[in-house]
């Protein structure tokens, strides 16, 4: 019974907490344990319990999540996750007591800062990575500033609580303008800026720096967030993640990685182009999926059984 609790993974609620974002808490001992800020876990649910609506079974992919742990929940895991495909719509389905798979943490640690100023830069997915990092480095001393590219409000009063600054950039006036004026403001060390943002967005900043348009960043290590279409997860097996690096003299494709392994890369060496098209090619497939799911839920018909 012991070894049974240790190891399986359950539901403890499923809230929602913007019109568009879940909170799922998950107690799951073991995988508590092993939380490293950034990285993220892959949630699934199982099949054989899984429900069934109008002769659907409502089994979803394997979804990637960051993992959030808070001090005052030791055995628990949140994760928030935006409903945007159907597998993160079926989280909605999700009751307290629910078993699931919960594999992780995976992929690579990602690289925290001891000392100076950590920089966040991004929109929602952003907030999500500071509720994973931010107790982190809160207890190393570390100053974390957050750039809100969007308007979300999502938890909102913890990320005031773990950000030494939030700082909300107009849409017109754009991310590198807005480095430029906090940077001639503060002289404070910034060992580090990490971007969670738009592919758009983070394009800019990769050409900023490339051109010197940021040479008060010029000691700062720039870090980018590489989500592209995810499956297995395993390192390898599906190859669903896989994305190129680039050579940041030449802009030449040097080597494919896996994604599942290494979330956070160095920004110069990332190819963008090839991240926007490694999204939009299961577009097709997921756009008929959210219909079919929209008319399984929504028929009067449906009995779940």
């Amino acid at each position: 019974a012991h070894i049974d609790d240790f190891f399986r993974s359950r539901v403890v609620s499923c809230q929602r907490v913007t019109p568009d974002v879940y909170e799922l808490k998950v107690y799951c001992p073991q995988a508590s344990r092993q939380f490293f800020p950034g990285q993220i876990y892959r949630i699934q649910n199982y099949e054989s319990f899984a429900q069934v609506s109008n002769d659907t079974l409502l089994h979803m992919e394997a979804i990637p999540v960051i993992g959030i742990s808070r001090p005052e929940e030791p055995h628990l895991l949140s994760f928030l996750i935006k409903e945007s495909g159907v597998s993160s719509q079926l989280v909605g389905q999700f009751k307290k007591g629910d078993k699931l798979s919960l594999m992780g943490p995976s992929g690579a640690k990602m690289s925290l800062p001891h000392d100076g100023v950590f920089i966040i830069a991004g929109g929602e997915m952003a907030r999500m990575q500071i509720l994973s990092v931010g107790y982190e480095l809160k207890s190393r001393g570390v100053s974390l500033v957050f750039f809100s590219l969007t308007d979300s409000q999502l938890c909102d009063l913890e990320i005031a609580q773990l950000c030494d600054q939030v700082i909300r950039v107009a849409g017109s006036r754009g991310l590198e303008l807005a480095l430029q004026d906090w940077g001639k403001a503060d002289n404070r060390k910034v060992t580090q800026l990490h971007l969670f943002a738009e592919v758009d967005e983070v394009k800019k900043i990769q050409a900023a720096r490339s051109q010197g348009r940021l040479q008060r960043y010029q000691s700062t290590q720039f870090t980018a967030a590489v989500f592209g279409p995810m499956q297995c997860m395993l390192k390898g097996v599906c190859a669903q993640c896989l994305q190129w690096q680039i050579d940041p003299q030449t802009g030449k494709r040097t080597k494919a990685v896996y994604a599942c392994s290494w979330q956070n890369q160095p920004l110069e060496i990332i190819d963008l182009e090839n991240i926007n098209e490694r999204l939009k090619q299961n577009s097709c497939q997921e756009t008929l999926s959210k219909i079919w799911l929209s008319h399984v839920l929504d028929s009067n018909k449906s009995v779940i059984c």
